[in-house]
């Protein structure tokens, strides 16, 4: 696990480095600089030709002087460059303000610095023609809108197609602005800052690099950090294990309830996720006027009929499947039930009379658990797996509001119902009720489309049902689940894979934890 840091983290890492190990703050300026020229050079973004532009769009700040130490270090090339202030002189301070001084006088001598306010059209054609440019406006001190003129600024450059680099964070990323720096790399300084690996951040930050500081590398333990990073190396050790005498309902049994005459692709998706997954015995509960609508090549689960004339998940079901819900590990509930008022008022009442059993709730069925909470009634043996617009209405909020304070919402969320909660987006989330948080680091957009997280739903409840182990199974699930897709769309591209194809292409994922 790589471990990931607050804002305020990160600012007591630099006062830890500063106050206790005595490192003077333009020194720890220098080496951020010094990081950052090494990051430039070993992501080979410097191509030795004599014309080769570089521009620096410099605020005020901490962030600007990390940008002019740069631009001085990168002079060594002999191309050319540019920094750009978008704020007066006289508003530059602290170390920021020394390196400054330092290349406006190198620049008396040197041709290759330029040192401009960005204020023309001249300038935006020097912009237009550069090979990198890099964002040294705002750090993570910034909050608020931003400046007019600075998202005029960012929205021309976003406009551009040239490579982008952000420094720590990129701008307009912390800010209540639609507009942000749309960067190719950042270089996080001193710690990974968490915002980047999620929402917006992981949108617009590109690939995230860690950018040294001149501190230790044990400095970092003073920090204490509940979010995490899933690394692949993390993954063998959490795939469920096969004992070499065990049987078939040894290796995890899974009851789903899905599906309902309106939507039957659903409840198939979810059981081939299972089987194909590992999981040893996978029932499924279908109503039974109906049954004829399910694929007759879905052959291993064992199809459980219902009586239902309606053809929805209802009261009656319940007694009909008591004897598989009392012997399986997990029941998976959700996809494709409906939303009627019957089926949903059954969900209600199967969780009610089996508090103790481990419930993987998706889609439909989490409508559901707005009464429960409602009641204030405990979810400790419920695993929720919304996107975020059901998780939105499930609190009952906006999903901008949602996004404007994710991590905490979804800590509170977990807190108080005891519930875990792995939360789909373009980079998933799991939340634990022991305050742990885990960013999954695999997917691609391929994944936004119908059926991908009813295959969720069947990989984690197979992978609980064989290990009994609830974290380690989301993490290991979420993870490989993407990384399937990952695989596909080196194959197929993000526009033509299906659902289906992730099943399918499931074996290779595990293949290509266990064999490297």
């Amino acid at each position: 696990m790589i471990p990931l840091y607050s804002y305020e983290q990160s600012r007591i890492y630099d006062q830890l480095a500063i106050n206790e190990l005595h490192i003077p703050s333009i020194c720890l300026m220098e080496n951020a600089a010094r990081s950052i020229e090494r990051h430039i050079e070993n992501a080979h973004l410097l191509d030795g030709s004599d014309n080769y532009i570089i521009s620096i769009l410099a605020g005020k700040g901490n962030n600007a002087g990390d940008g002019f130490a740069l631009a001085r270090l990168l002079l060594k090339f002999n191309i050319k460059i540019y920094i750009f202030l978008l704020f007066e002189e006289k508003e530059i301070k602290s170390d920021a303000l020394i390196n400054y001084k330092i290349i406006k006088k190198i620049a008396q001598n040197n041709s290759n610095l330029i040192i401009k306010h960005l204020s023309n059209q001249e300038d935006l054609s020097i912009l237009k023609n550069s090979d990198l440019i890099i964002d040294a406006i705002f750090g993570t001190g910034f909050s608020g809108n931003l400046p007019e003129h600075i998202c005029n600024v960012i929205s021309y450059v976003n406009s551009i197609n040239t490579i982008k680099l952000s420094i720590d964070v990129p701008t307009g990323l912390n800010g209540s602005d639609q507009i942000s720096y749309l960067a190719n790399y950042t270089i996080s300084l001193g710690v990974l800052k968490r915002n980047l690996f999620y929402g917006k951040g992981y949108e617009i930050s590109g690939n995230v690099l860690l950018g040294e500081i001149g501190t230790p590398y044990d400095l970092s333990y003073r920090l204490q950090t509940n979010t995490f990073l899933i690394e692949k190396n993390d993954i063998k050790k959490f795939i469920p294990r096969k004992n070499k005498a065990s049987h078939k309902y040894q290796n995890g049994k899974v009851l789903i309830i899905a599906g309902s005459k309106d939507y039957t692709g659903a409840p198939q998706l979810v059981a081939q996720a299972a089987i194909k997954s590992g999981a040893g015995a996978v029932y499924l509960a279908f109503p039974e006027q109906f049954r004829h609508l399910i694929s007759s090549e879905l052959i291993e689960p064992v199809i459980i009929n219902y009586n239902s004339p309606e053809g929805y998940f209802n009261s009656k079901a319940i007694e009909a499947l008591i004897d598989i819900i009392e012997k399986v590990d997990v029941i998976a509930i959700g996809p494709g039930i409906s939303k009627n008022h019957t089926t949903l008022d059954a969900v209600i009442q199967l969780f009610k009379k089996y508090p103790v059993k481990l419930f993987v709730v998706d889609a439909d069925a989490i409508i559901a658990l707005k009464i429960l909470i409602n009641e204030q009634y405990k979810l400790n043996n419920f695993i929720i797996t919304p996107h975020q617009k059901e998780f939105a209405d499930l609190i009952g909020i906006s999903v901008d509001n949602l996004n404007k304070n994710l991590l905490e919402i979804c800590q509170n969320f977990v807190y108080t119902t005891k519930a875990y909660l792995v939360l789909k987006s373009g980079r998933t989330i799991i939340f634990t009720p022991d305050d742990k948080i885990y960013i999954n680091p695999t997917g691609n957009v391929g994944m936004a489309k119908f059926g991908t997280g009813d295959v969720l739903t069947g990989i984690i409840s197979s992978f609980i049902s064989q290990s009994k182990f609830i974290e380690s199974s989301l993490i290991s699930s979420v993870y490989l689940h993407s990384l399937s897709a990952d695989l596909l769309q080196n194959e197929k591209t993000e526009y033509s894979y299906t659902a289906t194809d992730i099943i399918e292409n499931f074996p290779q994922a595990i293949k290509n934890i266990i064999e490297n």
